[in-house]
């Protein structure tokens, strides 16, 4: 029998820094995060990813419009280095995302996820143009980690998992309370206010 109860293993469990921010798993083929979106509408904007001199510790520079090198070198200044691009030692070059809230039905809590993939970006605008999804907020999303050889990711509707509407309506009630502001990302802000 384990000593302690299943709260407090979740609450005391290694998130590796993760936070308030859901991240798309990638581990192994089959992976999956399964979310219902809260925000009425994205925040969109570009992402240069910079490494600190220092530590090597990754950090996101966001703009409001796709930057130029020169934006991107006087935004980071002088103790961080440009990102190098996935298994290259090419510059990353800026990512257009979207950030919206959302609920993690894995961390039951509300977060932000930041979608730089332009197939999950297309799918999930693709699923809120069918009638029976137009209200996407009232629709979960599963998104699943395929591999390369089939397209990185797919992105399934499902209906609302039964019996969470009311906690995922307070939760989100209680953040907007709070002052929550997606905008606050462009400026290296805390999205969920204060």
């Amino acid at each position: 029998m384990p000593f302690i109860s299943a709260t407090a293993l979740k609450n005391t469990e290694n998130n590796s820094g993760m936070g308030d921010y859901l991240k798309i798993k990638k581990e192994k083929v089959g992976d999956s995060i399964r979310f219902c979106i809260l925000s009425e509408e994205p925040l969109d904007y570009w992402t240069a990813w910079g490494a600190e001199t220092a530590t090597g510790k990754f950090r996101p520079f966001r703009f409001v419009s796709q930057p130029t090198d020169a934006d991107i070198e006087a935004e980071m200044g002088p103790n961080f280095d440009r990102a190098k691009a996935y298994k290259s030692e090419e510059i990353r070059p800026p990512a257009f995302c979207i950030s919206m809230f959302v609920w993690s039905f894995e961390h039951e809590k509300v977060m932000v996820l930041e979608l730089d993939k332009k197939t999950l970006i297309r799918e999930i605008d693709s699923i809120s143009q069918q009638p029976d999804y137009e209200v996407i907020q009232e629709t979960d999303l599963i998104v699943t980690f395929r591999g390369p050889d089939d397209g990185w990711y797919s992105v399934m509707p499902a209906p609302r998992k039964k019996g969470t509407q009311e906690v995922i309506d307070q939760a989100w009630a209680e953040v907007q309370a709070k002052g929550c502001d997606l905008k606050q990302l462009l400026v290296g802000g805390d999205p969920f206010g204060s």
